[in-house]
């Protein structure tokens, strides 16, 4: 599979920086993929830790934030065709939210901006199927945070599949460990195929 790799903007910065990254990538990989012999009809956005909070957010809300200076945003959708989630962050409103959220946000950051940006508020039928894994052990980012998603794929009937691993904590083993590594890979080439 051909990738591309989004090096978003991170604090300093606040939003909207990163999710505007994160949505001119998609965009830019559609309107220039067939030049660049890229699948344009099947891109899948993948997203890690707080990496998939953005990627969720254009999964789920793809118009969400138009960056004025994104001369795409007027006319290419940010929307991926698949979407896959790594022990991500989700939530801006639940209490297993992730200090991130609050730092990432900034001054946005009131109760009715936090709703409005919040993945799992936001999925509708026509939102692109989705695979989610986590660890039960994750010391950082609660598994909760893919379990509410996952509920709210299943609750309006979008397609989500999602794998929680006992063992496994934030990110390192699903890298390095071969029992884990290995099996979720597995699960995401049968999935993608």
């Amino acid at each position: 599979y051909p990738a591309a790799i989004v090096d978003y903007r991170t604090l300093p910065s606040h939003y909207p920086a990163a999710l505007a990254d994160v949505m001119r990538a998609v965009r830019m990989v559609r309107a220039h993929g067939k030049s660049w012999n890229l699948p344009v009809d099947h891109i899948a956005l993948l997203g890690e830790s707080a990496g998939g909070q953005l990627a969720a957010i254009t999964a789920t809300q793809p118009d969400f934030y138009r960056d004025p200076n994104d001369d795409l945003a007027a006319t290419i959708s940010a929307k991926p065709d698949l979407l896959v989630l790594l022990y991500p962050l989700v939530s801006a409103v639940s209490p297993t939210r992730h200090g991130s959220v609050d730092r990432w946000l900034g001054t946005y950051a009131t109760d009715r901006f936090r709703a409005s940006i919040s993945p799992e508020l936001h999925v509708s039928g026509d939102a692109p199927p989705t695979i989610l894994f986590h660890a039960a052990d994750d010391p950082i980012v609660s598994w909760q945070n893919s379990l509410d998603l996952a509920e709210a794929y299943w609750r309006v009937g979008a397609s989500a599949e999602l794998h929680v691993f006992p063992h496994g904590g934030h990110g390192h083993e699903f890298a390095y460990s071969s029992a884990i590594s290995e099996t979720w890979r597995s699960l995401l080439l049968r999935w993608l195929e």
